[in-house]
């Protein structure tokens, strides 16, 4: 069965979710070290929104190979200006860690892609807005957007986009401490994951998969899952991929006693975690260790990793973990050094209590009531039992949490480029099949229609259909169904029995493949002219769609395929 990624138009990654990814990670320094002088350009758009300055701003993300997208030619409108600046300026922060600039940007941008009615761009922008709203705690307002992603992505019927959007609402469900209904959620993504035949999708959602029955204490059921998202990135040879999907594996083993198997898994992690610079992952890791080693009263060795986790969590503003790495130091160290213990202990004390004013509603609602009343000077002997299972499991959750927005955050930023490979090259096939035999002239009898043709020939004739379209850019269904002979009924029945997906994300994946052909033969021809003859009348447009289907910028995969 032919399967595809929608080529939808996103920038963000999401984008998807995505959401989300994931990124803890901070911008590569390359880039940190551009970041004022882009800000300023951006800014100045913002007093001046001219057509110098926004393409001052797109050239300078060009530059540091953060898009592709197009400067602007003479008279383009303002809308259109701010519609495609403020979007990549959300995009920029997003990547920057910078959640309110991100939002805020991403909401100035909104109402201008809602305004020219084109739905896969509207969800690229809601994806970011609710992106950025979910990594501030901000929960009701993430839904709202990440709901809407979910509506456009059923519309457009492409499984890959609606498993990634439904994995974006389980997470945000959990997250606020709703994880009944984030089961409900992930069970519909993995079943579309494995529709789409996307096995870096795949890994993502399995991955959240183990973290919600974690959540809900289903210890048994969580432990499968991760590890089929460990067995999936082994087989890719995502090693980075892999140290998280570890780290994922270790709080169920933790709570169901296999104490052993969890501090060797553990292990593994945290060496290719340092290694990757994952600092955020790497941070929730060394606090599980520090827990384990608690547990085998190995007191140093604990205080050890709760200090590499805690030097890491203050430098990224992570008061929920740095909890965990507060209490931790506590606990290992107030036999030996007690005034350093009873300093982590107030600053946990100090965290507990400001748990109460965050903004992140339901979720910090639960903490206050877990953390308790009392002042834990009180309690000192209490905190001596804190290993008991119930704070555990709400620490740890809290640190899957963590985990799971890094990993759909970092899926966005390195999507792998395979997801598209077994359908585009059965269309490659398929076109060259259609270019030798349906269009030839020839004095042989007539050629079958549409309806009458066999299964392969039908698909060959769609692919012709499309190509031959892409001039008068009449590739939409109804178009391509009249061209064909039959009606849109039918050739939407038939292309769904054959392929597994709808006729637009059919047709939008000829698109692609066809670009990705003319990127390969010809790496320096103009953008525009590849998204011109790719059937785009915007290449802001083909610029976002094909990041969306590759994982990189047209001009990336040029480079990377010019000896091809």
């Amino acid at each position: 069965m032919l399967s595809t990624t929608a080529p939808h138009s996103t920038g963000t990654l999401l984008c998807r979710l995505l959401l989300f990814l994931f990124a803890f990670l901070a911008l590569p320094a390359t880039v940190a070290a551009q970041t004022k002088e882009t800000l300023a350009l951006l800014r100045d758009f913002d007093n001046q929104p001219s057509l110098s300055n926004a393409n001052r701003f797109l050239t300078r993300l060009k530059t540091e190979d953060f898009t592709d997208e197009q400067t602007f030619p003479p008279g383009t409108s303002v809308d259109t200006l701010r519609k495609q600046v403020w979007y990549w300026a959300g995009e920029y922060y997003l990547a920057a860690q910078q959640y309110e600039q991100a939002v805020a940007y991403g909401l100035r941008a909104l109402p201008l892609f809602q305004k020219v009615a084109s739905p896969p761009a509207e969800a690229d922008c809601e994806a970011l807005v609710a992106t950025a709203f979910f990594r501030l705690g901000q929960f009701n307002e993430a839904l709202s957007h990440a709901k809407r992603v979910v509506e456009i992505d059923r519309a457009e019927g492409n499984s890959d986009n609606i498993s990634s959007s439904l994995n974006t609402l389980a997470a945000i469900y959990m997250a606020a401490g709703q994880p009944e209904e984030a089961a409900q959620y992930i069970g519909q993504a993995l079943s579309f994951a494995r529709q789409s035949d996307n096995p870096a999708r795949l890994a993502i959602i399995c991955g959240s998969a183990s973290e919600i029955h974690y959540r809900l204490g289903h210890y048994e059921e969580a432990i499968p899952f991760a590890r089929e998202a460990l067995a999936i990135e082994q087989r890719l040879g995502n090693k980075s991929k892999e140290a998280v999907r570890l780290a994922q594996l270790a709080p169920p083993l933790i709570a169901l006693g296999k104490n052993y198997e969890a501090y060797q898994t553990l292990q593994r992690a945290i060496p290719q975690l340092r290694a990757d610079s994952n600092h955020h992952s790497l941070a929730i890791a060394c606090n599980q260790m520090g827990d384990l080693l608690l547990a085998e009263n190995k007191n140093a060795a604990a205080a050890t990793y709760f200090q590499e986790a805690l030097d890491i969590l203050l430098r990224q503003h992570d008061i929920y973990n740095e909890s965990h790495s507060r209490r931790g130091l506590y606990r290992a160290l107030r036999d030996s050094n007690p005034k350093a213990a009873m300093i982590h202990n107030d600053r946990y004390n100090e965290l507990r209590d400001s748990l109460y004013d965050s903004r992140t509603g339901v979720l910090l609602g639960q903490y206050a009531a877990l953390y308790g009343n009392q002042q834990l000077q009180e309690e000192n002997e209490s905190l001596r039992q804190a290993r008991s299972h119930q704070l555990l499991t709400i620490g740890l959750a809290v640190v899957m949490l963590s985990l799971l927005i890094w990993c759909i955050g970092q899926y966005r930023l390195k999507r792998q480029k395979q997801r598209n490979t077994e359908l585009t090259e059965q269309i490659a096939r398929l076109s060259n099949q259609s270019n030798k035999t349906l269009f030839k002239s020839s004095n042989t009898s007539p050629q079958p229609t549409a309806a009458e043709t066999d299964n392969g020939d039908f698909l060959t004739m769609v692919i012709a259909a499309v190509e031959t379209a892409i001039p008068s850019r009449q590739t939409d269904v109804e178009s391509i169904a009249q061209a064909l002979g039959i009606t849109s009924t039918v050739f939407r029945r038939r292309l769904s029995t054959l392929t597994g997906e709808t006729p637009k994300a059919f047709i939008s994946a000829v698109l692609m493949q066809r670009a990705a052909t003319l990127l390969k033969q010809n790496a320096t021809l103009p953008m525009a002219e590849i998204a011109t003859q790719c059937g785009f009348d915007e290449p802001s447009n083909f610029v976002r769609t094909f990041k969306r289907v590759y994982g990189i910028t047209p001009s990336q995969y040029a480079r990377q395929n010019k000896h091809s």
